[in-house]
């Protein structure tokens, strides 16, 4: 899946390209965290055991609804829905960050919040899981 605002090469080699409106990476990552949360696509022991501060940021996920997420990212709330499926269920998983993100207003946050993906999953346990910036 390519998560881009623009259709680039990149996006033509996948088999699902998403549009989301420019800087809202972010709002994309927290929505992806409330479905993995309600749906216990989570591993617990990884997040018990390797992070800080997630009930913190648990309580800020489930604010981001399927419904809010897809209006803020100019997405089709289904789009949302089978990316957090698709991601929460796949092993191993990984997400390959461009640097286009963290270029905008905000983009140093909305690294962290992608970057903190993989963790709920416990993607770092499987080879070839996890998150990439740069080879």
């Amino acid at each position: 899946v390519c998560i881009d605002p623009r259709r680039s090469e990149t996006a033509d080699k996948c088999h699902q390209h998403l549009a989301l409106l420019p800087g809202t990476d972010g709002a994309l990552a927290l929505g992806l965290m409330r479905e993995l949360i309600v749906n216990d696509w989570l591993d617990h022991d990884y997040i018990d055991r390797h992070t800080e501060g997630w009930p913190a940021l648990r309580e800020k996920a489930l604010a981001w609804t399927l419904e809010r997420t897809a209006a803020v990212c100019g997405l089709d709330a289904e789009q949302v829905r089978g990316l957090a499926r698709d991601y929460g269920s796949t092993r191993p998983a990984a997400i390959r960050l461009n640097y286009g993100m963290q270029r905008v207003h905000g983009g140093g946050n909305a690294v962290r919040l992608v970057a903190t993906l993989p963790c709920l999953i416990g993607a770092w346990r499987h080879r070839a899981g996890g998150l990439l910036l740069s080879s």
